[in-house]
């Protein structure tokens, strides 16, 4: 994954994240609009570019739109499965810190927050997580419940800094 934003911090301003992620020889571009409100409401953005990789993607934005790098590329392992109800990743995280993210995007239902909670919360019962959170929450938050540290902190690679 790499992050990009505006020499002005648009994205950030606006409530909004842009990231890269490369999964073999697709990249693909992903823009959360209102990324502070919750799961259901927030807007998502997706673009794909194939047989490309990352660095060719991060200098398309760079050179059209001029965003910038702020994370160095952080390293994960994805495995993805398609169900009757949506999409399950589930990324291993394992770069500085080690630990598991399963994300459902439950797409041919609506359902509000609570209501995706409680089933995600008995998907987890039923599969043996019991024990885990179940939050609607991004990556970025993710990594603060699990390491107590800002992401953009810990793999900054630029001075265009969010504020905090």
């Amino acid at each position: 994954m790499v992050y990009l934003e505006t020499s002005h911090h648009d994205f950030e301003k606006n409530n909004r994240i842009f990231r890269l992620t490369q999964e073999g020889e697709e990249v693909k571009a992903t823009i959360h609009m209102d990324n502070h409100l919750p799961g259901d409401q927030k807007h998502i953005i997706k673009f794909f570019f194939t047989n490309t990789n990352m660095d060719e993607v991060v200098s398309f934005f760079e050179a059209s739109l001029d965003l910038h790098a702020i994370t160095r590329e952080i390293t994960s392992t994805r495995e993805e499965y398609k169900s009757n109800f949506g999409e399950i990743s589930i990324d291993h995280m394992h770069d500085n810190v080690d630990y598991y993210v399963i994300e459902m995007e439950m797409d041919s239902f609506q359902k509000n927050s609570v209501e995706t909670n409680e089933i995600a919360r008995a998907i987890a019962d039923h599969i043996g997580l019991q024990e885990s959170l179940v939050v609607d929450q991004g990556t970025e938050e993710i990594h603060r419940m699990v390491t107590g540290s800002d992401y953009f902190d810990a793999y900054s690679i630029s001075t265009l800094r969010f504020f905090r």
